[in-house]
């Protein structure tokens, strides 16, 4: 079955060019061989037919958003937390990640100056690989106790954010940016954006000594769709 390879830039060519079908799959072989890449891609399709008789194929995700969701919902603990995000990172594939960084770039094109696009563009992508491969293999260093009621509290954020979704790859891309949320704020204690992720105005996540801080986080934190209000990171004096 031939299968034409939706294109999404942001991953791999964050000016947004068109890249040929065989440098797209040569590009992405190499940055996730050893990190993602499963050892048979699964092939999800659904297929329609237009009114010229042309038919598409669309790569589907293979995560069932609403089952991550749901196991999410009834976590107890950190272990618990840990397993169900151990679980579904090892069921998402190269194709899941490309299709996330799709609808980030549809976030992202309409930002000034092209040169912060392109910065946020491969921080992004830095992020989500990196967490994906950390959660695979994570264990629990000493067990901790996790505040439920702020867990629940960012459970019900997660929830108005993907009832608010337009469509199916957009409630995708938001489950899996979750997913990677919960892991850096309820297990390692660590910022929801990674150090170094720009801001506006030149202003960058850091970390000071054992502490992070945020350019944008008194900003933030307040806004109903932002997880600023759970991160750990402390606003930078600017």
């Amino acid at each position: 079955m031939t299968m034409d390879v939706p294109i999404f830039p942001i991953l791999i060519n964050p000016t947004f060019t068109i890249l040929d079908h065989q440098q797209w799959i040569g590009r992405l072989a190499y940055i996730f061989f050893g990190i993602i890449l499963p050892p048979s891609i699964p092939k999800f399709y659904l297929s329609t037919r237009t009114d010229s008789g042309q038919i598409i194929e669309e790569v589907l995700m293979p995560v069932d958003t609403t089952d991550l969701f749901n196991e999410l919902c009834v976590v107890e603990d950190q272990e618990s937390l840990l397993i169900v995000l151990k679980r579904w990172a090892n069921r998402y594939s190269i194709f899941d990640l490309v299709q996330a960084q799709g609808f980030t770039a549809k976030e992202l094109k309409n930002l000034h100056p092209p040169s912060y696009i392109k910065e946020l563009s491969w921080k992004h992508s830095e992020w989500l690989i990196a967490t994906i491969k950390e959660i695979r293999s994570a264990h629990l260093q000493k067990r901790e106790t996790m505040n439920l009621e702020e867990y629940y509290d960012f459970i019900e954020r997660i929830r108005e954010n993907l009832i608010k979704a337009e469509d199916r790859v957009e409630r995708d891309a938001q489950t899996l940016y979750s997913l990677c949320a919960a892991y850096h704020l309820f297990i390692t204690k660590t910022p929801v954006h990674m150090v170094g992720t720009p801001f506006p105005g030149g202003f960058k996540v850091q970390k000071i000594g054992e502490e992070y801080f945020c350019p944008v986080k008194e900003k933030q934190k307040d806004v109903p769709e932002a997880l600023c209000k759970f991160c750990v990171a402390k606003q930078l004096k600017i």
